[in-house]
This record gives C-alpha cells, sequence and structure tokens, in this order.
C-alpha cells in the first residue's frame, strides 16, 4: 500500500505524519509520496531521509507523479511476495 500526502497540510505537517506513520507497527512498511510547491533541496533530502519513499513535485506533470506511485506499489507488492 502507499500513501500519498501533501507536506503543508492544516493541523500536521507531512514530515510529522510521516514520523508518526514509520514509529507506527501497522503502517511503518507502507510507501510514503510527497507533494509540494516547495523547490528547497534542503526540504526535499529532510522528507526524504525521514522516511518519504518519493518526493514530488507538484509542478511536475501528473503523469509523472503516477509513475512515482505505480512504481512504489509494484515494489511494494514485490517485497510482501518475497517475505
Amino acid at each position: 500500500s502507499v500513501i500519498v500526502t501533501d507536506m503543508h497540510m492544516d493541523g500536521m505537517n507531512g514530515k510529522e505524519l510521516v514520523r508518526h506513520l514509520r514509529e507506527s507497527e501497522e503502517f511503518r512498511n507502507l510507501g510514503i509520496v510527497m507533494f509540494s510547491t516547495d523547490r528547497e533541496t534542503e526540504l526535499k533530502i529532510d522528507a526524504i531521509t525521514h522516511g518519504v519513499d518519493h518526493f514530488v513535485d507538484k509542478s511536475d506533470n501528473p503523469r509523472v507523479w503516477l509513475a512515482y506511485i505505480e512504481r512504489l506499489v509494484k515494489e511494494r507488492r514485490r517485497s510482501r511476495v518475497a517475505a
């Protein structure tokens, strides 16, 4: 399974959400794709080092978003079968 989230949300930002998910026994192995309009390299690196699998710029073509999501779903399925 894959979760798609935004970096900037009301109440909890995407980084906080990722931290909660990675700490949860139930959700720690989910794939996480994060969207943002931020183009700061350090922000992207920070998100990735805290557990985001793919960081996608909202200005990218939606086909790029879909390609990341589809690839991550396939990777997660393969890892489940191998386990």
